[in-house]
């Protein structure tokens, strides 16, 4: 029987992405203010009937100053993660989305639940990331963006 995720235990996100078309890419990693100051990228958990994507939209903007106009989302990649979080000792289920910020010299500001942010290519990002999961869904976007730009070529 598939465990049932309670709605609050569910939460979403931008992986935001830097490339100029020259230079690596590179993945915006927050790191926490709070508990074991792990990085992640920005995300937060849904408001009551509010869906994934608005929810990760507004998370981005509260955690990392960046809006809408400051980024395109790339339609074609959403993934889910799956896990246990134990500090609330329930499943939890994250959306995430890709988006490339338009201006790579685009400011981020952080709110009061975090307190340093990196801009990091891949590997950096899964070794900081510190998850197999965060890993996966890292090189799985950097994949996705590697056989983009492949075939705009």
């Amino acid at each position: 029987m598939a465990t049932q995720i309670n709605k609050s235990m569910r939460a979403a996100g931008l992986i935001v992405y830097r490339w100029n078309g020259h230079a690596p890419i590179e993945f915006l990693l927050l790191q926490t203010s709070y508990g074991r100051h792990h990085w992640t990228p920005p995300k937060g958990f849904v408001d009551g009937n509010e869906d994934a994507l608005a929810t990760a939209i507004r998370e981005t903007k509260e955690e990392a100053g960046l809006n809408e106009a400051h980024y395109q989302i790339e339609d074609r990649f959403h993934k889910t993660l799956h896990y246990f979080d134990p500090s609330k000792k329930q499943d939890k289920q994250v959306d995430y989305w890709l988006a490339r910020l338009r201006c790579v010299e685009q400011p981020v500001v952080l709110s009061a639940e975090h307190q340093d942010f990196k801009w990091l290519q891949l590997d950096e990002a899964c070794k900081l990331g510190g998850y197999a999961d965060m890993s996966r869904l890292l090189r799985e976007a950097h994949e996705f963006l590697s056989d983009r730009n492949s075939r705009d070529l």
